[in-house]
């Protein structure tokens, strides 16, 4: 998923990015609009195996259109191989956590074994942020979170997270174990707000386009919490699906289409371009960190209710589904955090290099014609006099020197080299493949 979302952003201008998230977050919410549906069927026709065995197909027919169809992008400089120790110290970290959060209850919140994980987790994500600062090629570009936006985005993808996962649990065990649906009953019940969650998500991001992503992701965190708020005031031991369940269902996906995509899209939108795979791998960590302890967290508030008594039973739902609430309440009230609405629209409307370039070239002086290099030159410079030593090589010095730029006002040049960023090389390294962007 990463991956794929590097892939579109690059294939997108700066000022549609955020939107192109929204859209394949929207797509995501139809898959899983359609997925509890399906899952329950596999599971009525076999057992739940088949719903893990249906991945396969899916998976060869993903490999071979990706093959296919999609343009291979890759950050220049040297392939280096990734801090595997570090991914290694970073899962052990949350699962410690996890485990403590899970077994709090069972174990004693002041057990040996709780606090144990607990300071195990500590250490180790001590030790992992070390690395990260230190490793040539870290799992996390902690540079990254120097941008206020993706720092704010991310932390606030970590709650949404769990209170998001955190009440699909509670919805399922409460669907199957309070009012005895069936498994794929209980899919087809919650099959509505991921559906709600797709329409939305389309017309909040161009909303977020245009006035920023602020307002959006603040109203609809708000909006999600109440969404989950509804069922702790309404929903009741006796099924009602027409008169409590659905509209519920429908309020949650105004909420989860209102934020969840625009916080992604906010989150990976504020990352330079290079970097666009390791920021939509940064949100989707985020987001599944926020569910691990979201789920854990439920997992322990429902704890295990006396069947006999309905009062307990309800309490205990109805504290899980208080924790997601608060939880998407804080998620969308973090958002106040994020930089000024306007100062990013007008950041995504300010004019590009290449548009400078053109109102150089029109208003300025008239373009000098393009000299193209000899049909035997086989090197972009031509030949040059001795160098210079008495003074350094500017950027634009050399590229009034290479042909291909020879032939561009010296304005336009010092425009360039404004904008240029420098890369040092050294031996066995290079900038780009053969195939790459920079090879054509």
């Amino acid at each position: 998923v990463p991956s794929s979302l590097g892939l579109v952003l690059n294939a997108y201008p700066e000022e549609k990015r955020a939107h192109a998230v929204a859209l394949i977050s929207a797509v995501g919410a139809l898959a899983a609009g359609l997925g509890p549906s399906l899952g329950g069927l596999l599971v009525s026709l076999d057992s739940w195996r088949l719903v893990f065995l249906v991945n396969l197909p899916i998976g060869v027919i993903a490999y071979i259109l990706a093959r296919r169809q999609l343009v291979e992008s890759r950050e220049p400089g040297l392939r280096r191989v990734p801090d595997i120790p570090g991914a290694l110290l970073f899962a052990i970290a949350v699962a410690a956590l996890v485990l403590a959060v899970v077994q709090g209850e069972e174990w004693g919140w002041t057990s040996v074994a709780v606090v144990g994980c607990f300071v195990v987790a500590l250490l180790l994500g001590f030790w992992f942020v070390r690395r990260c600062l230190r490793h040539r090629s870290p799992i996390f570009d902690l540079g990254l979170f120097r941008d206020r936006t993706f720092s704010v985005t991310n932390a606030m993808t970590v709650v949404a997270g769990a209170g998001f996962y955190g009440y699909t649990l509670v919805n399922v065990l409460f669907l199957v174990g309070v009012w005895d649906y069936s498994v794929l009953q209980a899919g087809l019940a919650i099959t509505p707000g991921p559906f709600v969650a797709a329409a939305v998500a389309g017309p909040t991001s161009r909303m977020a386009q245009r006035f920023g992503h602020r307002p959006v992701l603040v109203a609809g965190g708000l909006i999600w919490g109440l969404a989950v708020f509804w069922f702790v005031q309404r929903v009741g031991l006796e099924p009602d699906f027409l008169g409590v369940w659905l509209p519920g269902m429908i309020l949650l996906g105004i909420g989860a289409g209102a934020l969840f995509p625009n916080l992604s899209g906010a989150a990976v939108a504020s990352a330079p371009g290079e970097s666009f795979g390791t920021a939509s791998g940064l949100n989707s960590v985020a987001r599944q960190v926020g569910a691990a302890f979201g789920v854990a967290a439920v997992i322990a508030l429902i704890g295990n209710p006396d069947p006999t008594d309905p009062a307990g039973v309800e309490a205990a739902f109805d504290h899980a589904w208080t924790f997601s609430a608060v939880c998407l309440w804080l998620a969308g009230l973090g958002c106040l955090a994020v930089s000024a609405a306007r100062d990013r629209a007008e950041l995504a409307r300010s004019p590009s290099l290449g548009d400078s370039v053109k109102a150089l070239l029109a208003d300025n002086e008239p373009p000098v014609p393009f000299r193209p290099p000899a049909p035997i030159a086989t090197s972009l410079l031509p030949e040059l006099e001795p160098p210079d030593h008495s003074r350094p090589e500017t950027v634009a010095d050399f590229l009034g020197a290479a042909t291909m730029f020879a032939g561009l006002p010296e304005g336009t040049r010092e425009l360039i080299a404004a904008n240029a960023s420098s890369s040092e090389l050294g031996a066995g390294e290079w900038l780009f493949r053969e195939g790459d962007e920079g090879d054509r």
